[in-house]
């Protein structure tokens, strides 16, 4: 069955872990099944990171995005084990809506995401109040303020917001 995607994975020198992929063509239901195929492929040659160039992709939907986010769980502690790079406007628009950008590395070029990658390993980050899984990055969250000191406001809030202070 043709899908419409064609993948080309090529080793990242200086990294025993991590390869590029460059990917043309959409990614949606008709290709996730192809691309999850070969990554699986990639991890059980023990590949953990992931250089996406998303340069030839001009479309992504739920099942393509789902896919990529459940890849860049995929790196265990560290998380965001996936470095997109050069994303195309509409896609970006797409991550940005969903507002699943933070899940991922980016980078502009393929040889900066390499030096990136062989610089430095990836870092556990924490967030507090954070929903998700522990070193995965999450969206910011938004932090409830204190109930107010003052008599009068607490008074008020009382009386017009049912009890509560």
């Amino acid at each position: 069955m043709e899908t419409g995607l064609r993948i080309d994975v090529q080793a990242v020198a200086g990294s025993g872990d991590a390869v590029r992929v460059a990917l043309t063509g959409p990614l949606d239901a008709k290709s996730v099944p192809a691309f999850q195929t070969e990554i699986t492929v990639l991890q059980s040659r023990g590949m953990k990171r992931f250089i996406l160039d998303m340069t030839e992709v001009k479309y992504v939907n739920s099942t393509g995005l789902s896919c990529l986010i459940n890849l860049s769980e995929s790196g265990g502690a560290g998380g965001r084990a996936v470095t997109l790079v050069a994303l195309q406007p509409k896609v970006k628009i797409i991550f940005d809506t969903m507002n699943v950008t933070d899940f991922f590395k980016t980078a502009l070029s393929v040889d900066a995401a390499a030096k990136d990658l062989v610089k430095k390993p990836g870092t556990v980050v924490r967030r507090e109040g954070s929903s998700t899984k522990i070193g995965r990055v999450s969206p910011p969250t938004v932090k409830v303020p204190p109930p107010p000191k003052n008599p009068i406001v607490r008074f008020f809030r009382r009386v017009f917001f049912g009890g509560r202070s």
